[in-house]
């Protein structure tokens, strides 16, 4: 394999791009790689000459030789190379690394693994496990008139405002074959039969223009092929917790963190969805959009019917490092240490949500036992 170059020497660059407050670059080696870079990022604000970048990718192209095959390289500042077979592949990985980046930057805000629409600058976040649609509906909508935010990551601020990450969408499996006519003529360009594939926003319809867009709804999605649609409704503090397991950096955030979710949960309806269809998915969708539409943005967290409870003071429960937050009759209990979360009715005796609890660690199902103990859930809440 040749010696790799240094990035600064690459001749193409997309220019330094912004998203919130992240700045990145991406520096190739060949024309085709640049029109590839470009096509990745051109949903992203382009900064001014002479703006910095807090990273640079450098995507290249090593032929191979007599005892290699060839490859794609995708270099990220220092760090070891990410090889990939194709430039798909590699524009996956890409992805990847970027949104990572994102993340270990913006260490102001709270994200979720969590994709995003918008109209009207009214946000709908959907939230779901791997495999639950998230990116195959955010593309369906987006086509359909809605403004893309993200497939992949939210970013929330203080004011509890969702900042769009606008990424290439991330495909996969039976997802394409949705979406044939939109993708058609750009997997024919790269050649590819990959599994996953980023394919531009903008094959799709646009992106928001707005910064900062109020959350007028949340969505918690289940796919299920024997289903058309099934709407429940949650109340804030259960829409608290499962914003809570899908966060992803939510042990930084620490109590402010809690406040925002609180705020959010609060001041936009939140549902549990189950689906097989994307039309019947979207109809539901517009009738929510018509009934929220207008509602005021958060300006003001401390403004909210929301109360944090400090561990260690008189308020807050005996015997347990952990915050509290209380929305209305209910109460969303945060251990801190072990990353326990448990939604109280409002007498703090019963759990509401049974089932899962994501990633249960030993730590976890400590933390439940001692909350049993304490007598404020019952020994067979799971």
């Amino acid at each position: 394999m040749s010696a790799l170059p240094d990035h600064r020497e690459l001749p193409h660059t997309t220019g330094v791009q912004r998203c919130g407050d992240f700045c990145f670059e991406v520096r190739s080696g060949t024309e085709e790689l640049h029109t590839l870079s470009e096509r990745l990022c051109n949903e992203f604000s382009h900064e001014p000459s002479g703006a910095v970048a807090h990273t640079t990718f450098a995507m290249t192209f090593d032929p191979g030789g007599d005892d290699s095959a060839p490859q794609y390289l995708l270099t990220q500042d220092d760090r070891s190379p990410s090889h990939a077979p194709t430039a798909m592949a590699m524009a996956s990985t890409f992805g990847a690394r970027l949104t990572r980046a994102l993340l270990d930057t913006e260490t102001d805000k709270l994200h979720l693994h969590a994709a995003a629409v918008e109209r009207d600058q009214s946000a709908v976040l959907l939230l779901g496990a791997s495999g639950s649609g998230k990116s195959t509906l955010s593309a369906h909508l987006t086509s359909r008139g809605y403004r893309y935010l993200s497939d992949e990551m939210v970013a929330l601020t203080e004011t509890a405002g969702l900042v769009p990450y606008p990424k290439a969408i991330s495909l996969k499996g039976e997802a394409l074959t949705l979406f044939a006519d939109e993708a058609e003529a750009f997997l024919q360009t790269w050649h590819t039969n990959e599994m996953r594939v980023e394919l531009p926003v903008d094959l799709f319809g646009s992106v928001t223009s707005f910064g900062e867009v109020p959350v007028g709804a949340t969505v918690d999605l289940t796919f299920d092929a024997t289903v058309d649609l099934e709407v429940g409704h949650v109340s804030p503090a259960v829409a608290v917790r499962t914003m809570i397991e899908n966060s992803m950096d939510f042990r930084r955030s620490g109590p402010g963190g809690l406040l925002v979710l609180g705020a959010i949960a609060v001041a936009a309806p939140a549902f549990r969805v189950i689906y097989g269809s994307l039309e019947s998915l979207e109809l539901w969708l517009a009738e929510l959009h018509h009934e929220t539409l207008g509602r005021s943005p958060v300006t003001s967290v401390a403004a909210l019917p929301l109360e944090l409870v400090e561990p260690g003071t008189a308020a807050a429960p005996a015997g347990l490092q952990a915050h509290l937050l209380r929305i209305g009759e209910e109460s969303v209990l945060y251990e801190t240490e072990n990353f326990g979360v448990a939604v109280l009715d409002h007498l703090g005796t019963n759990e509401l949500l049974h089932g899962s609890r994501g990633s249960a660690t030993a730590e976890v199902a400590e933390f439940y036992a001692t909350l049993a103990d304490l007598g404020m859930i019952t020994a067979s809440s799971e």
